[in-house]
């Protein structure tokens, strides 16, 4: 008689977590996770208010840590407390989204796979909608973060597979993570600021030529209007030798604000182009191809805006500018159909939107279609209006009373 084998148990998976003064909003983020996880493990790194006991409500293991100014030393403490199989890491400020669910469950039955390059969208930003970071992964003992700000295993996840070929790193396709935290609505951003340049510049006191943390800070200069300070420390990190394609894109992208921000539209260009021939993934290079189609765009080069903006309305199906972009794009190009069937679709991604009706009315009435073009401006007058815009529905009014397209009912 043969006796099979038993099972091997499923595979378990833990919620991870660094947390300071995140009582207001701790619970959304693990009731998101809660579905996926088996274990909640909560590091404290010196909270004033409820977050420790609140965390513990809500069924974590909590353990307190010293804060040393270094967010990777916290981050490999709380990865010294899990005993799952496989961690997810979430800050406070975000949340796991349910799309993102099945496929997790399912890529963890891989048996050669590491991590997984997660997109999160980065509510509130001013210039990269999306980013990739690898915040699931196989509780392995190589793993660990390195960066004392914006910390990643990146490195390690490299160095592992390095010596062992057959682990692999999946890249998964539907955002999987919403960041709030550059919101203003949410976050205090001038004390982040503050706290991002004290470690930024304390790090390069010990590593001046760390080519990661000078395109960090020339960005925050930049988002402060420091430009000369944001151009040398950008300038200085890509003419370092043998970076990363990452690290490359990260200076080259900032420095192409930089130099629109200095009027000079051609070195920007040339920048941009740099940043999309990296090696990246599609959401990573989002960014750059969105801001060189409206660069093409400008300079009346239509055909390759179209091609960009084409490519990151595939990349990020729900970012609504690409759609109104491509949409400008196709009009300035003489394709009124290619317009109206993009903005038809910027309407199918966000039915709430003003912009989207306001600019398929305009292409419509210049293909003809006075009667539809009228029903779009409509209810782009009621968009805003329920937005509480009323400068921009009452000067959409204006407009079209100048037209001759105002209805009486409006």
């Amino acid at each position: 008689m043969s006796l099979s084998k038993p099972p091997h148990p499923p595979s378990t998976i833990a919620l991870c977590m660094i947390v300071r003064n995140e009582a207001a909003r701790l619970a959304l983020c693990v009731d998101s996770a809660r579905p996926l996880v088996q274990e909640i493990v909560v590091v404290d790194t010196g909270s004033t208010d409820d977050t420790p006991s609140l965390a513990g409500r809500l069924g974590a293991r909590v353990y307190p840590f010293a804060w040393q100014e270094d967010f990777a030393a916290a981050r490999n403490f709380a990865l010294q407390q899990v005993q799952s199989d496989w961690v997810l890491v979430l800050d406070g400020d975000e949340r796991l989204l349910p799309p993102a669910l099945p496929a997790l469950r399912r890529l963890i039955r891989e048996p050669n796979l590491l991590a997984v390059l997660l997109r999160r969208r980065e509510l509130g930003a001013a210039q990269s909608p999306y980013s990739a970071v690898t915040r699931f992964f196989r509780r392995h003992p190589a793993l660990r973060f390195q960066g004392i700000y914006h910390e990643s295993i990146d490195d390690s996840v490299a160095a592992l597979q390095a010596q062992e070929s057959h682990w692999q790193v999946a890249h998964l396709e539907p955002t999987a993570i919403e960041h709030y935290g550059y919101h203003p609505l949410y976050t205090d951003l001038a004390a982040k600021a503050q706290r991002a340049e004290r470690l930024l510049q304390f790090h390069l006191q010990k590593s001046p030529q760390d080519a990661y943390a000078l395109a960090k800070l020339g960005a925050l200069y930049l988002s402060q209007n420091q430009l000369p300070a944001a151009i040398a420390h950008l300038e200085a990190a890509v003419a370092l030798p043998n970076l990363c394609p990452a690290v490359r894109f990260e200076g080259l992208y900032h420095l192409a604000l930089a130099r629109e921000a200095h009027q000079d539209s051609a070195g920007a260009q040339a920048l941009y182009e740099a940043a999309i021939a990296l090696p990246l993934q599609p959401v990573v290079l989002l960014p750059a191809q969105f801001n060189l189609g409206l660069r093409y765009h400008a300079i009346g080069n239509f055909a390759p805006a179209i091609d960009l903006l084409t490519q990151v309305k595939a990349t990020a199906p729900d970012y609504l500018p690409a759609y109104l972009a491509l949409g400008r794009a196709h009009k300035a190009a003489g394709n009124l159909t290619a317009a109206i069937a993009t903005y038809e679709q910027a309407i199918g991604q966000d039915p709430d939107a003003p912009e989207p009706y306001r600019n398929l009315g305009v292409a419509l009435f210049h293909n003809g279609q006075s009667h539809r073009a009228q029903q779009a401006f409509g209810r782009a007058i009621e968009a805003y209006t329920l937005q509480g815009q009323w400068q921009n529905a009452q000067a959409l009014k204006e407009q079209l009373r100048e037209l001759g397209l105002l209805s009486p009912d409006w």
